[in-house]
């Protein structure tokens, strides 16, 4: 299947799903002001975080910036930041409706753009009236390196550097007896295949990574991160041991989120005595997320070695795997022509 194809297959599995949610949206919003229950809250930022995802990866991005503060606003719903009202309400049935106008247009063929603007600034008004606060008790709360500043880094991605080193790269073992039988079953060979996990909930996601990533190596996906946790402790059970190479982890996922899910899995790589060594797994976040309290929690309280801003560029990801030690430049020549 060519990518022409690949792609219109997303586009068609992006309008089927993206009718189905805002049938679900709506439904919800309306409810929303009567109950405000965690759980219906739960439900239509779930919806507008799976909406996002897929327009983003599809390549509509309008659709997808509009979703993206649309869930940022319910982030702080869910954080008991803002109250719902009918204002609030008033916004998310507007935005639903043109969600599905724009929808409609794609379907049809009509590239006639939609006008977002005045809802964009509406949701940027209520996101940075909200976030001051939070933002300065942040800044003064979490302890980071002096010369970092977060909203600077973020198109690019973080990159992590292992504090459990020495000044010259050498990993100190606590017990070496202990760890060359199964250091020796990792010998990293620059040119064999990769070992690869897709962690994403979206299938449409998942679907594109592991197009893109399987000319690389063997690519496994998982669903969620309690899946991912899983697949890790299995892949060390085997006889040899084939740990993953690559885990690219999203966010935001439901049962387990990737934060978590990637702090288990350094907490499973400290017990083989290999986090901060070549051996533990390469750990890349990718989501729509741009919140800096996001980015600190996933590159500095959970071990990721990078993080990417989706919609992500493909040929980014390839300069930063080889980066990484994971394929070489011949590789990503190959894969980029």
């Amino acid at each position: 299947m060519d990518s022409n194809s690949i792609m219109q297959k997303i586009t068609e599995e992006f309008i089927v799903e993206t009718y189905e949610l805002l049938d679900i949206i709506s439904g919800s919003i309306l409810d929303l002001e009567k109950t405000n229950d965690v759980e219906l809250v739960n439900s239509i930022y779930r919806a507008f975080h799976t909406i996002k995802g897929n327009a983003y990866l599809a390549g509509f991005t309008d659709i997808g910036e509009l979703a993206h503060k649309l869930e940022d606003v319910l982030s702080i719903v869910k954080s008991g930041g803002i109250e719902v009202n009918s204002e609030l309400v008033d916004y998310y049935l507007n935005s639903t409706d043109t969600i599905k106008i724009m929808t409609e247009r794609i379907e049809s063929g009509d590239e006639t753009p939609v006008d977002i603007s005045s809802l964009l600034k509406v949701f940027d008004n209520i996101t940075a009236c909200a976030y001051q606060a939070d933002l300065a008790g942040l800044q003064q709360e979490d302890t980071l390196p002096a010369d970092l500043q977060p909203e600077e880094e973020i198109a690019e991605g973080i990159e992590v550097e292992c504090d459990d080193q020495e000044q010259d790269g050498t990993h100190v073992f606590g017990d070496k007896s202990k760890t060359d039988d199964f250091l020796g079953s990792l010998a990293k060979d620059s040119f064999r295949p990769l070992r690869i996990l897709v962690v994403e909930d979206d299938f449409t996601s998942r679907q594109l990574m592991v197009t893109a990533l399987s000319r690389y190596g063997d690519c496994h996906v998982a669903k969620d991160g309690l899946e991912a946790v899983q697949a890790v402790i299995e892949s060390y059970e085997k006889t040899p041991t084939v740990p993953y190479d690559l885990i690219c982890m999203d966010v935001q996922m439901p049962n387990m989120d990737g934060t978590v899910a990637s702090k288990t899995i350094r907490e499973i790589e400290r017990g083989k005595d290999i986090e901060g060594t070549e051996f533990e797994s390469v750990i890349i976040m990718i989501s729509c997320v741009e919140d800096p309290k996001v980015i600190m929690k996933a590159c500095y309280q959970c071990g990721a070695n990078h993080y990417f801003v989706k919609p992500l560029d493909l040929n980014q990801m390839t300069r930063q795997m080889q980066k990484l030690g994971l394929i070489t430049l011949e590789q990503s020549c190959t894969s980029g022509s």
